[in-house]
């Protein structure tokens, strides 16, 4: 689909043409068209496979929390991103927002497969290195501490932010053995 991403710079750069030389007419015509393209084109980010496989592992966290005395709030709304706005740029925020007994904290799900490492001989789950970055911030900036739910077949496993991972390539990979299940 690299040829769409193309074809949506294409189009952009033609629109700004059009509206600098020719009049809004047929450049609004043009985008019209354009994103019904788009739309047609690219599947909705919602019905894929990936999407649902982590917006179901979303909702069994917070289930199984609520069922253990917390109160839950989902983050998230839809496939947009949740993230808090400053005056120059934004940090985004974990799935959920979690509180029991006076304590507020933040938890991001991931749903995965464990990896096998031959080089530890042990099964590793990851988090990308950008978004390890972005929940730091909000970890600094809100007070609030952030922990990590992983969805591994029908088990939750929760470790904090700052607990011990190692960093290879663009990922932060954590031992599966040293999760905890609450």
């Amino acid at each position: 689909m690299s040829w769409l991403r193309n074809l949506s710079c294409v189009a952009r750069v033609a629109i700004v043409l059009f509206t600098k030389n020719s009049g809004s007419i047929l450049s609004t015509a043009f985008g019209a068209a354009m994103v019904a393209a788009k739309s047609f084109l690219m599947p909705n980010i919602l019905t894929t496979p990936e999407w649902q496989r982590g917006h179901a592992g979303e909702v069994k966290v917070a289930r199984f929390l609520r069922d253990r005395g917390h109160f839950v709030v989902m983050v998230k709304d839809g496939a947009i991103a949740p993230a808090m706005v400053g005056a120059t740029d934004k940090i985004v925020l974990p799935d959920l927002l979690v509180s029991k007994d006076g304590v507020t904290k933040f938890c991001e799900v991931k749903s995965q497969t464990p990896s096998f490492t031959r080089r530890h001989g042990r099964y590793e789950v990851a988090i990308n290195a950008g978004a390890m970055r972005q929940y730091r911030r909000c970890e600094s900036v809100t007070g609030l501490p952030v922990y990590l739910a992983f969805v591994i077949d029908d088990d939750i496993r929760f470790t904090s932010l700052s607990a011990e991972s190692e960093h290879r390539g663009d990922y932060h990979w954590y031992p599966v053995g040293k999760l905890s299940t609450l």
